[in-house]
């Protein structure tokens, strides 16, 4: 991109912002007393403060006469959409995960819409894009607010704009200091700055840390947008570079990955039909042997998880490894078909076990994510089989999915969902009370 004096007043400007941005931002994180005792309390502010951020980075780019990627849309809409849930629902349960995934969606939106990853939409590159939003770009550009401030200004102007910061650091210093001891002095003039703000020795020391920690979250958040509008430090990986790499990464023999994807195969069809009455009796609603509803249910379903997620990462290792990749393969693709069909249905035996363990003892939260994760994987393998007959960016097609289902996931009331279920459950029938047992309350 050109470089102009309207897109260096843009940097200044918005270098500006993004300090205010990186404050609002470790406010909202670190001071939660001030939060919840705010006129919007707990999650509002964390969704105000990404619709927020969301029109800054917007504006940034319209500012520097940049266009956002068609692709960026999708992003923005799902960044927002985790946002909203905020302020929508208190999902206790998600709390961790739906702050990393506000974070990796963020910082991915933010370089794809201001055009500085590899390819301007969600591609096969997409590991790459994110180490480059998350670290290469925001790092390497962590200085980029001081330049743009002092970028193009004579020398003493420089020092009369660093004077003047200086100056209002240390007046502020002073301020945090002297203002205490004179409320100390007078009742009045004490009366009068607690109006204005609390200068006690907790709030200045937490206002203090705040304002010092808000100093590189301002420049990391600034230096990320920066660097993908000025293409200044993207390139640490190129496309070009990353598909002849792909092309010497075929290396192991056709016959060994034949040899492993038959075995896998013949190894679950064995299981199946060894197991099949325990698998499949959950299909006719009925319980095998004298099990009870936990322990049919829980019996082997993390197993067939943990199994299903190692045959998805065989599959696509087969593909990126053997040297005739599933385009060029006839007998991977049937393999890969094979394969895909037979977790799918361990899958639809996991779940319907799930479905009649929630039919007699309700839900939990964990249960809905239980049930979530494995339509997610369900979703998985049926794009693996589509794969095999269309060609299309499974990375792209698996992280657009992936992202829909975490939104959608998000954006329910688990713990309305979970009290309306279990509140017409009948709980004194019979024969609820006759196979219930301890552990289904967990």
């Amino acid at each position: 991109m050109e470089t102009t004096k309207s897109n260096n007043n843009a940097d200044k400007l918005f270098a500006f912002i993004f300090y205010i941005i990186g404050y609002a931002y470790v406010k909202i994180q670190l001071d939660w007393r001030w939060a919840y005792d705010a006129a919007w309390k707990g999650g509002w502010w964390m969704t105000f403060f990404v619709f927020i951020y969301s029109a800054c980075v917007l504006c940034y780019i319209r500012a520097k006469g940049a266009k956002m990627p068609r692709a960026g849309l999708f992003w923005l809409a799902v960044l927002l959409c985790i946002g909203v849930s905020y302020a929508a629902f208190t999902n206790e349960l998600l709390e961790g995960v739906q702050g990393l995934a506000l974070h990796i969606t963020a910082a991915y939106f933010t370089l794809l819409a201001c055009g500085g990853t590899l390819l301007p939409h969600t591609s096969d590159f997409l590991a790459f894009d994110l180490l480059n939003a998350l670290i290469i770009v925001p790092f390497a550009n962590i200085f980029a607010r001081i330049r743009s401030v002092f970028t193009l200004r004579p020398s003493a102007d420089k020092r009369n704009v660093l004077g003047a910061i200086l100056g209002v650091f240390l007046l502020f210093l002073d301020l945090v200091f002297i203002i205490p001891m004179l409320s100390q002095a007078d009742s009045g003039f004490d009366e009068l700055m607690s109006s204005v703000f609390d200068f006690s020795t907790l709030t200045v020391t937490e206002t203090m840390f705040n304002v010092l920690l808000s100093l590189p979250v301002g420049a990391y958040l600034f230096g990320l947008a920066f660097g993908g509008l000025n293409k200044r430090r993207v390139s640490a990986f190129s496309p070009k570079m990353l598909e002849n790499t792909a092309k010497s990464r075929h290396i192991v023999p056709q016959n060994t990955v034949y040899i492993v994807l038959g075995g896998l195969a013949a190894l679950y069809v064995l299981f199946i039909a060894v197991q099949s009455k325990s698998l499949f009796s959950a299909f006719s609603g009925r319980l095998y042997g004298t099990q009870i509803y936990s322990e049919y249910a829980r019996e082997g379903f993390f197993s067939l998880c943990r199994v299903a997620v190692v045959n998805a990462a065989m599959l696509f290792a087969a593909d990126l490894f053997a040297k005739a990749p599933r385009s060029e393969s006839k007998v991977l693709r049937v393999f890969n078909i094979a394969i895909s069909a037979l977790t799918l249905l361990l899958l639809a035996s996991a779940f319907a076990k799930m479905i009649m363990y929630v039919g007699a003892y309700g839900f939990t939260q964990r249960r809905i994510l239980t049930l979530w994760f494995m339509a997610v994987l369900a979703v998985l393998f049926v794009g693996i089989i589509i794969w095999q007959f269309v060609n299309f960016s499974p990375i792209r097609v698996a992280a657009c999915t992936g992202a829909a289902l975490f939104c959608v996931l998000t954006m329910c009331n688990i713990d309305a969902l979970v009290n309306n279920y279990n509140s017409s459950l009948p709980q004194n029938d019979a024969a609820y009370t006759e196979v219930y047992d301890a552990e289904a309350a967990y």
